[in-house]
This record gives structure tokens, C-alpha cells and sequence, in this order.
């Protein structure tokens, strides 16, 4: 179906902050209360944000606790397990959600089988200054990095020499 724009999401929300993200992460759609927040409706008229320009609306969202993380994880495994799904690839994993999955792995609470993409430059800092601990376990391993240097389609910041509609 068509994406939720400004005006749907401004009338179903018009006094509370709505932030949404595309599937692929590489643009957010926001309500009228967010842009006239962060006094940015003459920058975002429509309400959309893509890929840099999200951070000017997500620095003001709360970042979730460990313990957060290891909850939706928990809940996400029940999901795929109910579904027969026993190992995933997942392409963008922070270096946090990569500790909270082993932590939680070590403890018995996740058996899911996670081959993790470590998310980029700030990740491949972090994992060299932890030389020498495994980044590989029985059921959780990070066996690549992943770097973008592209826009992505769904999300309209591709740069295309021809239209493109969804």
C-alpha cells in the first residue's frame, strides 16, 4: 500500500511526536508536532527525511537500554521460531546489539543461529580496540563488515539517471 505521508500521520497523531522508518532504515516520515518541534517544516515541507538529514529528528529519540535490546531480541527469536526460522543473516548489526547478542546467547536466553553484518566504520573501530576477543561463537559470529556508499531506492536516495516509482 501507498506510505503513510505528513498529513496521515499528523491527523492520527496530531498532538503526540511520530517518527517512522522506511523497511531498508534510509529515510524516516514524520508528523506535524516533530517539524514544528525542531522548527524544521520549511526544511522537510513533506515530512520526509532521508538517510543524514534523520539524524536532526532521531538525536532527540531516547536511545534503548541493553536490557531493552535483549527484550526485543528475545521477542523477535519467539517470532522466527514460531515460523521454523532457526538462523538469520542480519546486515546492519551495531557493535551493542553484537555484545547484547552474544551476552544473551552465553546465558541460554537467545539460540538462534545470528551470522551479523557489523554496521559500518564506528563498529570496525570498536571491534579493533577488542583485539583478541572472539567474534565468533557458537551460535553468534560477525564475519563482515558492511559500509554504504550509495542511496538506497525504496527510500527515494539513490541517485537514478531515469524515474523510478514504486
Amino acid at each position: 500500500g501507498p506510505k503513510p505521508d505528513l498529513q496521515f500521520l499528523s491527523r492520527c497523531l496530531p498532538h503526540a511526536n511520530c517518527a517512522i522508518s522506511t523497511v531498508d532504515g534510509h529515510s524516516i516520515r514524520v508528523n506535524r508536532q516533530v517539524l514544528e518541534q525542531l522548527r524544521l517544516l520549511e526544511t522537510f515541507p513533506q515530512g520526509i527525511l532521508i538517510d543524514h538529514d534523520m539524524d536532526s529528528v532521531l538525536k532527540h529519540v531516547p536511545a534503548k537500554t541493553d536490557a531493552m535490546i535483549a527484550e526485543d531480541m528475545a521477542v523477535a527469536q519467539k517470532l522466527l521460531f514460531r515460523h521454523g526460522i532457526t538462523q538469520i543473516d542480519e546486515a546492519c548489526t551495531t557493535w551493542q546489539d553484537f555484545k547484547i547478542l552474544q551476552h544473551s546467547s552465553k546465558l541460554g536466553h537467545i539460540n538462534l543461529r545470528v551470522n551479523c553484518w557489523l554496521d559500518g566504520l564506528s563498529t570496525l573501530q570498536l571491534m579493533m580496540q577488542e583485539q583478541g576477543k572472539p567474534l565468533y561463537q557458537e551460535r553468534i559470529q560477525a564475519a563482515s563488515v558492511k559500509f554504504f556508499l550509495d542511496g538506497a531506492m525504496g527510500s527515494e536516495g539513490a541517485y537514478i539517471s531515469f524515474p523510478h516509482h514504486d
